[in-house]
């Protein structure tokens, strides 16, 4: 978060992508949930283990 408050401070042009503001969540409850999941089932099982780790294991499961 740091770096890109210091990128807004530098950044010149007042309608680059770097210093718009989101006014509201574009994600309705549901797609957020829904993304919750697929992080929490995914994304965060590989981020805690090695890769090849979690392939063998994938592949287990599978046979």
């Amino acid at each position: 978060m740091v770096t890109l408050e210091f990128i807004r401070k530098k950044n010149k042009n007042k309608q680059s992508f770097f210093n718009t503001k989101v006014a509201k969540s574009t994600l309705s409850q549901e797609e957020y949930e829904e993304g919750r999941d697929v992080f929490l089932r995914f994304v965060k099982p590989i981020n805690e283990k090695s890769l090849y780790n979690y392939f063998t294991e994938c592949e287990e499961i599978r046979s």
